[in-house]
């Protein structure tokens, strides 16, 4: 069934057929990983077939004919299998100094779909991601601080200020001494949605778990596909198409309970409903998935702004014209504020003009600001980092 709109992402080939062979049942998945492999370089092959190898091994591992691509497989998958528990680890002892300070947490992503039994501890972990309210990240950095936890730079978070906090969704960490960050501590589950509303939606409706032994809470899974596609179908240097085996094994675990609605509604509330309708239309495209007419009929393909936002994300930011780069930077000013998000552009034009053109509010100025100051010099940059993989 296809919903009506051109996917905004560009999946190959030979990309399909590795998806394929991780999550479809094992006899058509032995042929599309024959014929993956055959096909492809498995020397040139990079960080995103990296990460699907371990699903791949999941589904067809012992039944794969060829015995060099089999042992490949195998290895890969071990590997990830260790490094993954290794990232659970780290956050373990995260969350015990998080207990311990009181601050209520969140995991995410790769460490939500662990705990959520999604792929058997084979989906790749490149961190541990802990969420918490926004009014404690303070605390929470402070406390992770005490015992060692750094981020890459030298910043020293007592210093944050309001603002820092709403321009940055979190902060990658590393222990002292170590090369790598093991640990992201967010505030927002999105980059690209400043609404703290939408954090307190995570958290209230989350649902309690345990990450190596140890009590937190995870997203729903309609919250779970929501930071699945968002966060998956932004450009990347690397080409990223894993996002799509993440969402199959969220609905695949979800299975009839999965709430359609509190997706779109969702989605509709912080206009993100562009992105979601394409990612949809482009996994029905990949998967025989079936998906519920009537629901997703709420998935419409959004404003033209929404729709010219979603297409213009998913490439590279050097190909983006100028309009464009205006466009995404005010979905992301919309999003600030759930209110604004829901409204047709027009009707937000007084608020944008009292970003753009009034004093800085006294919540967000440094506190050496002096408060009948005439002028204020603000800086919109922050403690931004560019990730391993290009974002």
């Amino acid at each position: 069934m296809e919903m009506g709109v051109a996917s905004d992402f560009t999946i190959l080939s030979h990309q399909r057929l590795l998806l394929r062979a991780a999550l479809e049942e094992p006899e058509r998945a032995l042929r599309y990983f024959a014929e993956w492999w055959n096909n492809v370089d498995i020397e040139h092959t990079g960080l995103t077939e990296y990460r699907l190898f371990p699903l791949v091994y999941n589904n067809i591992g012992g039944m794969i004919p060829d015995k060099a691509a089999a042992a490949r497989i195998k290895g890969v998958a071990k590997h990830v299998w260790a490094s993954n528990h290794r990232c659970a680890a780290i956050g373990r002892y995260a969350l015990d100094k998080l207990s311990v300070a009181k601050v209520p947490t969140l995991v995410l992503k790769g460490s939500a779909m662990m705990v959520a039994g999604c792929a058997k501890n084979m989906r790749y972990m490149d961190d541990c991601d802990i969420m918490v309210p926004a009014e404690r990240a303070l605390k929470s950095l402070s406390a992770l601080a005490e015992v060692g936890f750094r981020a890459r730079v030298d910043c020293d978070v007592h210093h944050f200020t309001p603002y820092d906090f709403k321009v940055l969704h979190g902060l990658s960490l590393r222990r002292s001494g170590e090369q790598e960050d093991r640990l992201d501590r967010h505030w927002r589950p999105l980059d690209n949605v400043g609404s703290d509303e939408l954090t307190r939606e995570f958290l209230d409706q989350s649902v309690p778990c345990t990450l190596s032994g140890r009590t937190t809470r995870r997203p729903c899974f309609e919250h779970m596909l929501l930071q699945s596609v968002v966060h998956g179908t932004g450009w990347a240097a690397v080409s990223r198409y894993d996002w799509l085996a993440d969402a199959a094994l969220i609905l695949r675990k979800a299975g009839p309970t999965f709430d359609w609605d509190r997706l779109a509604d969702t989605a509709k509330r912080y206009a993100l409903v562009a992105i979601i309708h394409a990612a949809m239309n482009e996994l029905m495209q990949t998967f025989d998935i079936a998906l519920p007419i009537r629901q997703l009929r709420k998935l419409s393909r959004g404003r033209a702004i929404d729709r010219a936002e979603a297409r213009w994300r998913s490439i590279n930011p050097t190909s983006v014209p100028v309009v464009g780069r205006y466009i995404m930077a005010l979905q992301k000013f919309r999003r600030e504020n759930a209110r604004l998000a829901d409204q047709p552009l027009w009707a937000t034009l007084h608020e944008i003009w009292r970003y753009l053109f009034a004093p800085l509010p006294r919540q967000l100025m440094h506190s050496k600001m002096a408060a009948d100051d005439d002028d204020h010099v603000i800086f919109v940059t922050g403690w931004t980092f560019k990730h391993t993989d290009g974002r």
